[in-house]
């Protein structure tokens, strides 16, 4: 019997998955077994959904500042 794959969103960079922050569809035995043990991954919600989008959010604003403070540098 087959199972149907899960929706996990990734919490670090996973060769040859995804990168941060990606909703991948993985193997049940493979999220169970490597990813959320190793803290690579979340089961997706929509409270983890929106954690990482206001994340997103936040580290984009950060790369803003740095920009404009080097700007200002030159």
């Amino acid at each position: 019997m087959a199972t149907a794959p899960l929706q996990v969103i990734l919490k670090r960079d996973v060769i040859n998955l995804g990168r941060v922050g990606d909703i991948v569809r993985v193997k049940p035995g493979f999220a169970r077994n490597f990813l959320y043990p190793k803290h690579f991954a979340l089961p997706v919600s929509a409270a983890n959904v929106a954690h990482f989008e206001h994340q997103k959010k936040i580290v984009e604003h950060q790369l803003k500042k740095l920009r404009v403070s080097s700007e200002q540098i030159k």
